[in-house]
């Protein structure tokens, strides 16, 4: 039990350390000795675990205040009445990348 609490803390703080680097995963998994795989395997599943969902009413909606999207700290996407979907889909796409 210890040994999972102990990977857990470990990847748990790289994870943190990436989403303020700035880096690519490739790029920050070369930096600090780790496999791009295995990195990824703990990103996906620590992101599980994480992730939020926030309901937007109607209400809200009809005020046209549009909604912003968080990702991560300096990272965030805004988006507005006639927004373009396609454009999103592929911000989301380049951003799943990093």
């Amino acid at each position: 039990m210890e040994e999972n609490e102990s990977k857990k803390k470990f990847w748990t703080e790289h994870i943190r350390k990436w989403e303020v680097s700035g880096l690519s995963r490739k790029e920050y998994s070369r930096q600090n000795d780790l496999k791009v795989s295995t990195f990824d395997y703990y990103r996906k599943k620590h992101a599980g675990k994480k992730g939020k969902f926030v309901e937007i009413t109607a209400d809200r909606a009809q005020r046209n205040e549009g909604i912003e999207i968080r990702i991560r700290e300096g990272i965030g996407i805004r988006i507005t009445s006639g927004f373009d979907e396609h454009l999103l889909r592929t911000i989301i796409a380049c951003l799943e990348e990093r």
